[in-house]
This record gives C-alpha cells, structure tokens and sequence, in this order.
C-alpha cells in the first residue's frame, strides 16, 4: 500500500516543475472547456487558488485580506488562528494561509465551492477581490470534481474531449490518474478514484491542489 501511494505522490510531484501561468487568456483553457468536463460526471465541487508573495509583512497582510473579504463578502464571518483565515459565505468556503519566507511573505488563498451555478469563470473573479495590492509572482490553480458512475467510461469520456490532447494515464490501486494538453499548451491532471463513498473525477490545472 506504501509503495502505491508513493507511485502517486512521484507521479504528481513531477508536475509541479512545469510553468505555471498567472491568470488570463493563456490558462483559461479548464474554463472553456468545463461544461465538457461535467458532462461525464455529477457536480460535488470546485475550487480556484491563488498563490502570491508581497512585500507586507505577515500581520498586515492578514488584516489586508480580512478586509477584503468582509468588503467583498456578505456575512462571511472570518476567523483567524495565527496565520490561518477561514471564512464561509452562503455559497463557499475562502481559506487563506500567510508566511514568512527568506524576507519575503508568502499567500495562499483558496475559494472552495459547493454550487454547480458557480463555475471557475466566476470563482476567478471572486478571487482576485481578496488579493491585496503590490503582490508579485502570482500564479493560479483550478479544479473541477464530481461523482462518477463507471472508472473506465469516464476515461473515455476525458478522452473524447476534443480540446484535450496527448492524454497519458496511469493504473493505480483504484482507479487512473493522468496527464494532458490543452489546446493552449496549458497541462491538465486528473484523477479517476473509487473509494468506500463512491467513485470520483477529479480534474485541475495546473496541478490538483484539493485531497482526493
């Protein structure tokens, strides 16, 4: 079991030293094509995130995106435990996580949403609210998931989504994960679980940031 669950952790490790792209035409690819993708499966969730540095300090920074959320954001009640913020509006879930790295400090803000309504477009907007100003090295991850019926119809349905070429797949104790392109160049991963409550598709770009 150790050893499976390594396969996987070198298989998507090795994803994380491609060009991840800040937010705009070049990676909105997952966005074009995200009806396609909940086609071959039932909506459960999807998320966007933004990582960050700037040049505020770590506690400023807090105060910064605690504003913007509660500017933002209608009765989201936020909650901050050291460099921690959580807070849940009517239709999703912001996480946000802040530190200080070789003098520099460090963001990590997450939209996770539970809506079939919401999709990424709109979670994008939601996001770039709660950056803060005179932010640099920006970069933005995004993921669908939903319930499945069938491992391998699944596959096939990935596979007949035109947009995405050069799909490679990888055999793991239950289920697929995989790789491919975009008919921008943007790199997708997926993942094809079963587990005790189900089975699941899981699809994000440029890597999958959520557990599954």
């Amino acid at each position: 079991m150790k050893n499976k669950i390594c396969l996987i952790l070198v298989f998507l490790f090795s994803f994380f030293s491609e060009s991840v792209y800040s937010y705009g035409k070049q990676n909105e690819g997952i966005i074009n094509v995200e009806s396609r993708i909940c086609k071959a499966c039932d909506f459960t969730q999807n998320g966007v995130m933004a990582r960050y540095n700037t040049n505020n300090s770590k506690q400023e920074e807090i105060k910064k995106i605690v504003k913007n959320i509660n500017k933002n954001f209608a009765n989201a009640n936020c909650n901050v435990m050291e460099d921690e913020i959580s807070s849940r509006t009517s239709t999703f879930d912001i996480q946000a996580s802040i530190w200080e790295e070789n003098n520099k400090t460090m963001v990590e803000i997450k939209i996770i949403n539970y809506n079939k309504d919401s999709n990424l477009g709109f979670l994008m907007k939601e996001l770039t609210k709660l950056q803060t100003k005179n932010i640099f090295h920006i970069r933005y991850f995004q993921y669908i998931k939903g319930k499945i019926k069938n491992i391998e119809e699944t596959i096939d349905n990935i596979k007949n989504i035109q947009e995405i070429t050069n799909i490679n797949t990888l055999a793991i104790h239950n289920g697929y994960v995989g790789t491919g392109y975009i008919y921008n160049g943007e790199r997708v991963n997926f993942a094809v679980s079963s587990y005790d409550t189900g089975s699941y598709l899981i699809i994000g770009t440029p890597v999958i940031f959520a557990t599954y």
